[in-house]
């Protein structure tokens, strides 16, 4: 069987339930997707979970970060499993490793931003982005072990710029956290997934590309609001103007800041970090189709010999299909 054949019948299994990553968007602590993303997925509504580059390099390393992970904790790792809950219906997961004798598991992680990067604590710590505590907590619930090892492969303390190092984490059972996680993720499997009832997505950007691949385009002329949504209007006008005065405020601080750095690099905070103010790398962009054209013409071709060229060129040439765009376009009162 394929690799990807495996890959297809593991997504098939889990839209019998929800796993850890599917848990952590229900309860809207992901970055990954949320309730809405969650439920095109379970309802087979896209023809595969989305994917990208970060999510492929972060299963890549998987076995990378558990190879050091075993050597530098001295452990031995078993593979990990699809998993469900005697009990609960909805309550599955497919674990990355189970510490052998003893009631442990094992996710490893590769954040890959700086952004990401920042949200990891110290070693040893429970200081870990909120997703994969949930996620940690979605497994622990599942198994009833008495802790879950997260694996980070993170830029070193000591060394290089390039160098990196596999740090542990140590997650133990939040009681009240996983009450919580259960019950909203039950109420979210009964009252939408069983129910049939789509959830309205969030701006999360993994809901944004569903929305734009559920709908690339209008089919139907304009709507009649109801008096629901001329109140949820009234609301986003409001949301609307405050987030404009926090972005002007924003870039007055920026600007400020900018002012007080002047030539130098930034400002050192010491251990909370620093502010900087640095030029990116130069780029440029070459617009190759007048570029060829202008050299087929010096080379003082014949008419037919050109016109040959600029039928490659068209050949080569791809039309970037428009999206839909957003416009509130109402004036003071709906």
């Amino acid at each position: 069987m394929s690799n990807d054949t495996d890959r297809a019948a593991w997504l098939e299994q889990r839209r019998s339930g929800l796993g850890g990553t599917d848990s952590a968007k229900v309860i809207g602590v992901s970055t990954w997707g949320d309730a809405f993303t969650v439920f095109q997925e379970k309802m087979g509504l896209v023809a595969k979970p989305l994917d990208n580059p970060a999510m492929r390099v972060g299963r890549i390393m998987e076995p990378v970060i558990a190879k050091e992970f075993a050597e530098k904790y001295k452990v031995e790792l078993d593979k990990g499993c699809f998993l469900r809950d005697p009990k609960i219906d909805w309550l599955i997961g497919t674990t990355d490793y189970h510490l052998r004798g003893v009631r442990a598991g094992l996710d490893c992680k590769m954040p890959q931003s700086p952004r990401a990067i920042a949200k990891w604590g110290k070693e040893d710590s429970d200081e870990v982005p909120l997703e994969y505590f949930s996620q940690a907590q979605h497994y622990l619930r599942l198994t009833g072990w008495d802790v879950w090892y997260l694996a980070a492969m993170l830029p070193a303390e000591r060394g290089g710029e390039d160098e990196v190092e596999t740090r542990r984490y140590i997650i133990e059972p939040d009681k009240e956290f996983i009450e919580m996680l259960v019950e909203e993720c039950g109420a979210f499997w009964v009252n939408h997934i069983k129910a049939g009832i789509e959830p309205a997505p969030t701006s999360n950007n993994l809901a944004r590309e569903y929305l734009k691949a559920r709908h690339p385009s209008e089919t139907a002329e304009l709507l009649e609001p109801t008096a629901e949504l001329r109140k949820q209007v009234e609301a986003y006008r409001i949301v609307r103007d405050r987030a404009a005065e926090l972005v002007k405020s924003k870039e007055d601080f920026e600007a400020y800041f900018k002012f007080l750095i002047g030539d130098a690099t930034g400002f050192d905070f010491g251990d909370a970090g620093k502010i900087t103010w640095k030029k990116s790398r130069d780029g440029s962009e070459v617009d190759w189709q007048m570029a060829t054209r202008e050299i087929l013409s010096s080379l003082k071709l014949t008419g037919h010999q050109i016109s040959e060229a600029s039928e490659i060129i068209s050949k080569y040439t791809t039309i970037k299909e428009g999206t839909r765009r957003f416009n509130f376009g109402l004036k003071e009162k709906a």
